[in-house]
C-alpha cells in the first residue's frame, strides 16, 4: 500500500492532477481537507483503494458534487459509491502501478486531445469574424 501511494503521486504529478490520499503509516490515514472540492471541482476522480474511510469520504463528496468516480476493486469491496468500476486486485502493487500508469497515459491523451480541439474551435471563432 506504501507504495502504491507513491505510485499515486508520481501518476497525479506527471499528468498535471492532484493526488489527495495519503497513507501516514500502515493501516492509518490522514483526514483528508476536501475544502477546496467544491471551488476547484475535479473532472474524474480515481480510487485505487476504495475500502477505507479516506476514500469513502472522498467518494461521498463526489457524489454531493456530481463528480464522476472510478474505482479498482476486488470482489469483496462494495462498489455502491463510484460511477465506474473496474474489476481488479486493488491489493496488489504490481496491479496497482500497472493502473496507475494506464490512468496517466489516458488522462495525457485527453487532455492533448482537450487542447487541440479548443485550439481548433478557437481558430474557427476566428476566422469567423473575420
Amino acid at each position: 500500500a506504501v507504495v502504491s501511494t507513491q505510485s499515486t503521486g508520481e501518476a497525479a504529478r506527471s499528468c498535471g492532477a492532484r493526488h489527495f490520499t495519503k497513507l501516514t503509516r500502515l493501516g492509518f490515514y490522514d483526514e483528508p481537507d476536501l475544502s477546496w472540492f467544491h471551488e476547484n471541482k475535479p473532472d474524474l476522480v480515481i480510487c485505487s483503494s476504495v475500502n477505507n474511510p479516506l476514500s469513502q469520504k472522498l467518494l461521498l463528496t463526489c457524489n454531493k458534487y456530481l463528480v464522476p468516480t472510478i474505482g479498482i476493486l476486488d470482489s469483496d469491496v462494495d462498489p455502491t459509491n463510484l460511477t465506474y468500476v473496474i474489476p481488479g486486485n486493488d491489493d496488489s502493487t504490481q496491479s496497482i502501478l500497472l493502473y496507475h500508469r494506464v490512468f496517466a497515459k489516458a488522462i495525457l491523451r485527453a487532455q492533448a486531445a482537450r487542447s487541440a480541439l479548443q485550439f481548433s474551435n478557437d481558430e474557427n471563432a476566428t476566422h469567423r469574424v473575420r
